[in-house]
Parts: structure tokens; sequence; C-alpha cells
């Protein structure tokens, strides 16, 4: 197996490192994770500075390197889980509910993780991160993400200011369940149990020359470019490099080809 890994900071907001990522080469396990930026009222004090480095960029690295050292002794659903709750100690002490005085909704992150065993792919994901397999050629054999919030409430939340927006998607509808455990909003990892509920899976059969990426969703829309991944498919960081400096130039007023990004490609051989 040939691993490729690539990192770019955010360039914009100039924000602290807030993507993670665990490699377990011997067992082929890996694991990407997204710190979901922090809004000022919301996780942190208006006024004050953007925290650094972020609290969300810490539990993102703590949820990659704890899903990389269950997994050695479980199954990848039950290593997820593992991780997922192995956080909660990050956001125990914070008012998830409370008033925007307090700033203390639960710090978040988006993640995707896999595993390869005699071939076979297995991966789970919540949010926003994202899983693709490529064939030998490019082209695109599975692609799986999650923007979805599983409510027929945004039409509403539209009619609100922004930051009352954010407030209620980050409590009311964040990892939430009916009480029969229909999802009713959008999930990410913060540590509750409910937001397994909000997490994708699924499992294939490898051949030789297909490639699998996990990335964060700043690597996004260059996956869905052409270019970038038969860049990809030759393992030479600086020709993907040089792939991604390509298409910045071409996109230069897209925010999506200069967001934070973490991606991982795997070759199977």
């Amino acid at each position: 197996m040939r691993i490729l890994k690539l990192y770019y900071p955010e360039e914009r907001l100039r924000l602290p490192q807030e993507d993670a990522w665990a490699i377990d080469e011997k067992n082929l396990a890996f694991a990407v994770a997204d710190g979901v930026h922090l809004l000022p009222g919301i996780e942190y004090h208006r006024g004050k500075e953007y925290p650094a480095p972020s609290p969300s960029g810490r539990l993102a690295r703590e949820f990659c390197n704890n899903f990389i050292k269950f997994q050695k002794r479980s199954g990848i659903k039950t290593a997820f889980a593992k991780a997922n709750r192995s956080v909660f100690r990050l956001n125990k002490k914070r008012a998830k509910l409370s008033t925007f005085l307090k700033a203390g909704v639960y710090y978040a992150a988006t993640a995707v993780v896999g595993r390869i065993k005699s071939r076979i792919f297995e991966w789970m994901g919540i949010c926003d991160s994202s899983v693709t397999v490529l064939d030998s050629r490019g082209k695109i054999l599975l692609f799986h993400t999650d923007h979805l919030h599983h409510n027929d409430f945004d039409p509403l939340l539209s009619e609100y200011f922004h930051l009352d927006q954010s407030y209620m998607l980050r409590t009311l509808f964040r990892n939430a369940l009916s009480p029969q455990g229909k999802k009713l909003g959008y999930g990410v990892i913060t540590g509750e149990k409910a937001a397994e509920k909000y997490a994708w899976s699924g499992k294939r059969k490898m051949r030789k020359g297909e490639v699998i990426v996990f990335a964060t969703d700043g690597f996004e829309a260059y996956l869905q470019d052409d270019s970038f991944r038969k860049a990809l498919l030759r393992f030479n960081k600086k020709e993907v490099e040089q792939a991604v400096i390509t298409l910045k130039k071409h996109h230069k007023n897209n925010s999506e080809f200069v967001s934070e990004g973490t991606l991982i490609a795997v070759y199977v051989d």
C-alpha cells in the first residue's frame, strides 16, 4: 500500500489548525476529522480573540487518535462509538443549552474513518467529511459525505438572524433525535451518544490499483476535478501540490478552494 497525506491551513481567516488525522500503517486504519469552527457568543465569549489552539481542533485530534487505538481490538463501528464518547470529557463542563452570555455550546468535529483488511474496505463517517474510491484512471467509483439537515425546519430558520440560526443549529438540531430515535437535525462528533445515529458506513471489496481517499470538506471541491484526481493517482506529492496551486489560481474567488483541508490517499496494491 502507498499512502499520501496532504494538509492545507485556512487561508482567509488565518484560523488555528482544526483538522486532524491519524494513521495505523500496520493495520491499515485511517482517520481524519475537522473541528467545527467556533463562533463568538456560541462557543467562545464575544469580544475575545479566537481561541488558539482551537478546542475543536483538540477534540478532532483526540477523536482520531482514540479511534486508531480502539480499532486495534474491535470493529470500526465500535471503535468509532468509543472514540466519540471518549471526547465528551472536553464538553462535559460546558453549558450546551445556556444563554449566549455563557458561550458554552459543545465543541464538535466532522470525521471519517476506515480500515482495510484482506482487501475488504470498511468505512464510517459523520457529517461533511468524505470517503472516495477511485479506479486506476481516476474515475469516481464511490463518494460519500452528508451535508443534509434531516428535518423540515430550514425554511423557518432562514427567517432568523444569522447568529440565532447558528445557535439553534448548534443546540436544538445538532445530534437531535425524536423519542423514537428518528433524526431531527444533523450529526457531528461531540461525545454525545446520539451523534452515532447520524453516522454513515459501508463496506466494499477493493481491487488492485484502486485508490481510497479520506478527506475533510476542504478537499471536496478538488475531488470533483478530473485533473486533481489524476494527479493523486501518481502519488507524487509535488505533482499533487502543483495541481492544487493550479486549481487555486483558476478558482481564486471561490472560498471552497482556500478552506482548511486534510486528505489521506491510499493505493491498493
